[in-house]
C-alpha cells in the first residue's frame, strides 16, 4: 500500500544528443538540446520534490532504461525521487502502464507530467490534484499552448484513454489535446480542464522561454544558466 494516497509521476526521456529536443535543432545543436532538456529535468525533479514531495510520492518514469546511470545528480532517496522504467511500443501505451503500475501500489489518484515545462506553475499540478480529490471527476487535463498536453492526471487506470493517440507524433501532435477530451468524453469520464501553458518544442517557443526565465529565475536556474551558456556560444533565438 502506498504511504501517501497521490502521486506525480515526471515523464521523461534520458537527455542524450539526438534523442531529445529534436525539433529545436536548429538554432540549437543536438548537443546543446540535450544540455538544455537535461537542465529543464533537473529544476523540474527539484522543484516537484520542493514543492509537492510533502503530500504526494514523486516518481520519474524514464526510457530508455537502460541508460538511467546517465541521471546521476539527480536527487534520489532519502530525498524522495523514486525512478520508474517506462513500458510499453508507443508513448500512449508508455503513459497507461505508468498509471497502472501507479494504481496497482495504492495510489488514490495519479498526476502525469512533462518534463519540458521548466517554468510550469506549481499551482497547476495543486489544481489537479484538487480535481481529483472532487467527487464525480475522474480526469484532469492541462492543454499546452502547441495542442498537447502538459499534464494528465487520473482517479484510475483508464486503459482506452490513450490507444491510437498520436501522442508525440510531429505530424499530429498539435490535435493530441482535442482528440484526448473526445476520447475521456466518448468514455463518459468526468473531465476539469486546466488553464493553458506553453512548452518548450519549437524554436519559437526558445525566444519566449528566454524572456520568461529572467522574470522566474530562482524556479528554474538551471534552465536559466543553460540558457545564458547558449547565448554565449552565439546561439540566436
Amino acid at each position: 500500500m502506498a504511504s501517501n494516497s497521490s502521486c506525480l509521476i515526471l515523464f521523461a526521456k534520458v537527455p542524450r544528443p539526438g534523442q531529445v529536443k529534436t525539433r529545436l535543432c536548429p538554432p540549437l545543436s543536438a548537443e546543446q538540446a540535450a544540455r538544455l532538456c537535461a537542465a529543464f529535468l533537473r529544476d523540474i525533479v527539484q522543484a516537484s520534490l520542493a514543492q509537492h514531495g510533502a503530500q504526494s510520492s514523486v516518481i520519474l518514469a524514464i526510457q530508455p532504461w537502460d541508460q538511467r546511470e546517465e541521471l546521476r545528480g539527480l536527487p534520489g532517496p532519502p530525498s524522495g525521487l523514486e525512478l520508474m522504467a517506462q513500458e510499453g511500443a508507443d508513448l500512449g501505451e508508455r503513459m497507461q502502464r505508468a498509471f497502472q503500475a501507479a494504481f496497482a501500489r495504492g495510489f488514490a489518484s495519479v498526476v502525469l507530467r512533462n518534463t519540458d515545462s521548466p517554468l510550469l506553475p506549481s499551482s497547476c499540478v495543486a489544481q489537479a490534484f484538487e480535481g481529483l480529490s472532487s467527487p464525480g471527476i475522474d480526469v484532469v487535463l492541462g492543454p499546452d499552448l502547441g495542442g498537447g498536453y502538459y499534464l494528465v492526471g487520473l482517479t484510475k487506470a483508464q486503459g482506452a484513454l490513450f490507444e491510437a493517440l498520436p501522442l508525440g507524433s510531429k505530424k499530429d501532435g498539435d490535435s493530441v489535446f482535442a482528440m484526448t477530451l473526445a476520447r475521456a468524453r466518448g468514455l463518459e469520464l468526468s473531465t476539469q480542464i486546466l488553464a493553458e501553458q506553453a512548452d518548450i518544442d519549437q524554436p519559437q517557443d526558445l525566444a519566449r522561454l528566454v524572456v520568461d526565465v529572467r522574470a522566474a529565475a530562482a524556479t528554474a536556474p538551471q534552465t536559466a544558466r543553460v540558457l545564458d551558456e547558449l547565448q554565449s556560444e552565439g546561439v540566436c533565438f
